[in-house]
């Protein structure tokens, strides 16, 4: 899903950065001649509590600059006659893409530009000095300008790992890196 940002609060980070998210996400997809396709999408209400909610809903889509359409009951079922609801928006500007197709030309890329890809590889400890990062791993050791760690369910790890072992450096760790 690429997604239009209509749950976040107005002026937040979270809003904002959905909405160039997805702008980023189709511009590099029609660069790079990737699938995409924006086929927008619609909340249902299917009770009265529901209804008052998607009205909430749509006042927020405006107020974070995203175009939608209020549907009655009627207008629901003329768009979409197997769904069964109280009303509905429609937001056009939810789409659809191939996030695999993405992902794979961003680390043809990466790999253009020099990068390394070390996959199933454990992170042992994280130092940042001047403009290099430093990575100890269970089996090496090795520094780049930057750092990109793509670690799933762990990567609330990593980042804490990034963070403390920036700021709280592990004395032996940089001994071995620095000399």
């Amino acid at each position: 899903m690429i997604h239009a940002g209509v749950y976040y609060a107005p002026d937040s980070l979270k809003a904002r950065f959905c909405k160039e998210g997805a702008a980023a996400t189709l511009a590099f997809c029609r660069e790079h001649d990737l699938p995409w396709q924006q086929c927008g999408k619609l909340l249902v209400a299917s009770d009265a509590q529901e209804l008052q909610r998607m009205h909430a809903l749509f006042e927020r889509c405006g107020q974070n600059g995203i175009a939608a359409e209020l549907l009655d009951e009627a207008a629901l079922h003329t768009r979409e006659p197997d769904i069964v609801g109280r009303g509905a928006i429609y937001v056009a500007a939810t789409g659809m893409t191939d996030y695999a197709a993405i992902t794979r030309k961003l680390l043809e890329l990466f790999r253009a530009a020099g990068g390394e890809l070390r996959t199933d590889t454990e992170v042992c400890g994280i130092v940042e000095r001047g403009d290099s990062v430093y990575v100890r791993t269970t089996d090496s050791e090795f520094r780049g300008r930057y750092l990109l760690a793509c670690a799933g369910a762990m990567s609330d790890r990593i980042a804490h790992m990034q963070i403390c072992r920036s700021i709280f450096a592990s004395c032996r760790f940089a001994a071995n890196i620095f000399g």
